[in-house]
């Protein structure tokens, strides 16, 4: 499965922490992501599988997959909750 930023999404990155505001939700607080979570958000531009996610935050932190993959896809989960990512068909 493909995911990616979703379309009505604007951020920042300072470098340290992103910074996403949901643009049709603008009454709602911004999510403020820092570590391993910003790390997938920016792997997230331009769609990833979830399995290239889990690959490329195991390759930055010098782990193995396997020690990623569950945190890996509970953010995605979330961030699919709160709107800032949509899943799409693929591989």
């Amino acid at each position: 499965m493909i995911v990616e930023h979703a379309r009505d999404t604007a951020w920042v990155d300072s470098g340290d922490r992103v910074v996403v505001l949901r643009l049709d939700r603008l009454a709602d607080h911004p999510l403020v992501l820092e570590g391993s979570a910003a790390v997938v958000w920016r792997l997230l531009a331009g769609g990833q599988s979830t399995e290239a996610l889990v690959e490329a935050v195991a390759e930055a932190y010098v782990v193995s997959p396997a020690d990623v993959e569950d945190d890996v896809h509970r953010f995605l989960e979330s961030a699919v909750q709160l709107g800032a990512v949509s899943r799409g068909e693929g591989a």
